[in-house]
């Protein structure tokens, strides 16, 4: 979501989005269809190795919505990758109290081809299913 609006912006002559930019970040949070997208951001960081970066844009997702449930998971999942197991502990936690179903079979339903965070919650503990 978070690309294809930054595309949007690109498409109509609007100056792209830095979203390192304060005023930027600032947009993402007083616009509710980008919220996730600082989660998206943080799995694809994730997903190429930049783990420690992967955190902060988790982080600032979770900051933005503690309801999403998946992003505990997944942030839980690169914790354990870092090695931090109480913070790891701790957002397993917060992921299974909003939602005690899930599953890593169902995640995989859902992102197959998403290995290394399905190999994190499995580090992290999150129920196999």
């Amino acid at each position: 979501m978070l690309l294809s609006a930054s595309r949007s912006f690109f498409l109509v002559g609007a100056k792209k989005p830095n979203l390192t930019s304060t005023r930027h970040f600032a947009f993402l949070l007083a616009t509710p269809l980008l919220l996730n997208g600082l989660i998206y951001v943080g799995t694809a960081k994730a997903q190429l190795g930049a783990d420690a970066e992967a955190v902060s844009w988790m982080r600032r997702g979770l900051d933005a919505n503690r309801n999403y449930s998946i992003a505990h998971f997944q942030l839980a999942a690169v914790l354990a990758r870092l090695g931090e197991l109480e913070q790891t502990r701790t957002a397993v936690q917060a992921g299974l109290a909003l939602d005690p179903n899930f599953t890593i079979h169902r995640f995989r339903t859902y992102a197959p081809r998403d290995k290394r965070l399905i190999e994190g919650m499995r580090l992290a503990g999150v129920p196999e299913g």
